[in-house]
């Protein structure tokens, strides 16, 4: 800032430094035409000052264009690239929750088989146990053989399904992590309450330009605001 202050021309830096605010008094019509004539003054200062620095801040200004149009060229492909990037990986990410869920119910499943096997086999022991004679003693020790295999098996199935369920995971790298943001989209306008609508208040102030306050919307007031205007 100090450098363009330096830069400026030595008389505009003087007709500007000489203007003070605080010094600004109406009190009465010679007052208001000092002050008139004053403020004709500070707005062609100004415009000596726009058309000091105007040269300058064009060229800055298509310096300034040009490399933000060549860093864009480069960020857009960053960030279009993390976007794909990051919704191949939130898909991934979501395929492997729902083969986990899977997983989880298969293991429970396979554990309540096991349990139930279990329970057939504890029951055909019992029988064997209560054998009355040679025949039944064969029968009841191929049950309680089948008993004990299916009993096996359940476990063994149990044990496989719950292995499953442990090695399937997502291995994250270091300092990522899953953000969810809620958002919202209007699928019917019409239900939207009113509450939620915002005014088009470019609109109405345009309306009112055009028809001088003319025009009778409800809920709208047209009103005039006075300003000062002086030609340079």
């Amino acid at each position: 800032m100090t450098d363009i202050q330096v830069s400026l021309d030595t008389t505009i830096r003087s007709d500007v430094d000489n203007m003070d605010p605080r010094s600004v008094v109406v009190r009465n019509q010679q007052d208001r035409e000092d002050v008139s004539k004053h403020v004709q003054n500070a707005r062609f200062i100004k415009n000596r000052v726009v058309k000091f620095f105007e040269e300058m801040k064009a060229n800055a200004y298509k310096t300034w264009k040009g490399i933000c149009s060549v860093e864009k060229s480069y960020t857009d492909k960053c960030d279009a690239y993390e976007k794909v990037a990051n919704r191949a990986i939130i898909t991934y990410d979501e395929g492997i929750r729902l083969e986990q869920e899977r997983l989880a119910r298969e293991a429970e499943a396979k554990r309540q088989a096991e349990e139930k096997a279990r329970e057939d086999a504890e029951a055909a022991r019992r029988l064997a146990e209560d054998a009355e004679d040679e025949s039944t003693v064969q029968e009841r020790e191929t049950l309680l053989r089948e008993a004990a295999e299916a009993e096996q098996k359940a476990e063994f199935e149990r044990m496989a399904a719950e292995q499953a369920r442990q090695q399937t995971f997502v291995r994250k790298e270091a300092g990522e992590s899953e953000r969810t943001t809620w958002k919202a989209r209007v699928v019917d306008i019409e239900k939207v309450p009113r509450f939620y609508m915002v005014v088009n208040e470019a609109m109405l102030n345009a309306v009112a330009k055009t028809t001088k306050g003319k025009s009778t919307i409800p809920g709208v007031e047209f009103y005039e605001e006075k300003t000062i205007v002086r030609k340079n």
